[in-house]
């Protein structure tokens, strides 16, 4: 997050540059809402499919479509040690990616932040956009942030998933190959809001 308000900061000095909005995608939405909250930092700020959750509840309802019964109940008790700042040593079978030593601080980290209590803190111009086919971060998260702040702006693209790609497909497995292909172009109704929200900056 201090990194994004340093280059940010810096860049404002330039004199051949204007306003500086902020973009943050997915993980990154959270980093930018932080940054934002930042006195000065951004004139504005657009959140691309971000969690509405602290990233604990987020994982909790992710894994819980692979998961269920015992494996749930454990790995749902090793994200809560971790949500109070507790690391884990005994890591479950298949979630290596997740759960690996090496980025349990930075999961610890994360943790400690919720999007609902930065969104309500933020007081410059800001558009939330989710898409309909995000099996990663429902659309409904945008709605819940935008609900959160009355100068929020809310855009809904229907058939976007959660890397900003069209497709109708509301599965993960079927999603796949979209994750895939980098180029694949983005979709194509998701720069419209984009420019709107933009153009009251020129």
């Amino acid at each position: 997050v201090q990194d994004v308000v340093d280059w940010s900061l810096w860049i404002k000095k330039d004199a051949r540059f204007g306003n500086v909005i902020g973009v943050g995608h997915s993980q990154g939405s959270l980093v930018g809402m932080l940054a934002a909250n930042t006195r000065g930092a951004f004139d504005g700020y657009i959140s691309l499919c971000g969690p509405a959750d602290p990233i604990q509840v987020t994982l909790k309802n992710q894994l819980a479509k692979q998961l269920e019964g015992e494996a749930l109940d454990k790995v749902n008790e090793k994200l809560d040690s971790l949500g109070k700042g507790y690391k884990i040593k005994e890591i479950p079978e298949g979630l290596e990616s997740i759960f690996n030593a090496e980025i349990q601080p930075f999961l610890i980290s994360w943790m400690k932040y919720n999007p609902q209590e930065q969104i309500k803190k933020m007081n410059i111009p800001n558009l939330i956009v989710g898409g309909t086919t995000d099996v990663q971060v429902p659309s409904e998260d945008a709605k819940t942030l935008a609900g959160l702040n009355e100068i929020s702006q809310l855009a809904i693209i229907k058939n976007m998933n959660h890397v900003l790609r069209f497709t109708k497909e509301n599965s993960v497995m079927m999603q796949l190959e979209i994750y895939g292909d980098p180029d694949l172009p983005l979709h194509p109704k998701l720069l419209k809001p984009l420019l709107k929200f933009l153009a009251q900056f020129q």
